[in-house]
């Protein structure tokens, strides 16, 4: 089973198109707490490759850059932010939810998730 860290419920969604069957952990935003550490510690008890996928701005990364330094055996899957914008209500909008799903095929195949 593959086992994915993602920020969000609606990144979750985007990426269950895609992995149906994977295990999810949602961190809910940047700050990293008890909870999301036990639930990447089980993530790695159950399945044999754990990535980070991140959105493609500044907070992504902070978040990316915390959890890399925690938990080093995490695989960091880096999205471009060009093809994760949305323009909603005039205003643009960055994140893996708005990715349409053959991108996010094309960059699990470049990394390697099978």
């Amino acid at each position: 089973m593959l086992g994915f860290v993602v920020e969000g419920f609606y990144d979750e969604m985007k990426l269950k198109q895609v992995v149906p069957d994977a295990f999810f952990v949602i961190t809910r935003g940047t700050r990293v707490d008890n909870r999301v550490r036990m639930s990447i510690n089980q993530a790695f008890n159950l399945c044999h490759e754990v990535y980070l996928i991140t959105d493609p701005d500044d907070e992504g990364e902070v978040l990316a850059k915390k959890l890399l330094n925690e938990f080093p055996s995490l695989k960091q899957i880096k999205l471009d932010a060009t093809e994760c914008e949305c323009y909603k209500n005039h205003r643009k909008q960055i994140g893996l939810e708005h990715a349409h799903t053959e991108y996010i095929e094309s960059v699990l195949k470049e990394y390697g998730v099978e």
